[in-house]
């Protein structure tokens, strides 16, 4: 079973099928998945770990330029672990295309309670729509699913020069570098960039 070749999702996705992923729920407005698709290709979450936050997980501060976004996975205050076994890891939208994600999640948050789940759908709902964007785009016969946006960013990542492989570990919350080192072949993003249309690139 270990010695399988990796699954479609470990396979990553291309950005911008990503986006037009975005785009085409933006068009039909479903605007909460769609940020919900750019925030876990930004941060690498889980999906079980992106529904899993509370408004009171996303940590907005000030700096000279403007505001910044992250969030705080796995609160000690609440007893909570992540998958390794770790509290209180975070992960900040910190690049310059990362800035819709930032003005939005702070509207999305305003005024509301801190335990109220800060993405306010089920995660069914979020699966349903990011499969549905899929076929939209002519896309379901590539077998993602939402864990893909995961291995999206980190390959992503890597293959446009964004950060380096120590950046994709720590953001990424892997403890091995091994279970990093996936993310440099991009031919597995290749193989698939070949199968999408190129009206949709």
């Amino acid at each position: 079973w270990q010695k399988r070749a990796p699954t479609e999702s470990r396979a990553g996705q291309p950005e911008d099928a990503v986006f037009a992923q975005v785009g085409v729920l933006l068009y039909q407005g479903k605007i909460l998945a769609a940020m919900a698709i750019g925030c876990q290709y930004a941060t690498y979450l889980r999906p079980g770990e992106m529904f899993g936050l509370l408004c009171r997980d996303l940590i907005v501060t000030r700096t000279p330029t403007g505001q910044k976004a992250g969030f705080l996975l796995h609160p000690s205050a609440t007893g909570s672990v992540g998958k390794t076994g770790e509290s209180d890891e975070s992960v900040e939208f910190d690049l310059p295309e990362h800035a819709w994600l930032t003005e939005n999640l702070i509207l999305l948050a305003a005024n509301r309670q801190e335990d109220d789940p800060l993405f306010m759908m089920p995660q069914e709902e979020y699966n349903r729509l990011y499969l549905s964007s899929l076929k939209t785009l002519g896309l379901e016969r590539l077998h993602l699913v939402p864990y893909t946006l995961r291995h999206a960013g980190a390959s992503n990542d890597f293959s446009l020069g964004k950060r380096d492989l120590a950046a994709i570990k720590f953001r990424g919350r892997w403890r091995s570098d091994r279970s990093v080192a996936r993310y440099t072949k991009s031919t597995h993003l290749r193989r698939v960039e070949q199968q999408i249309d190129q009206s949709v690139l």
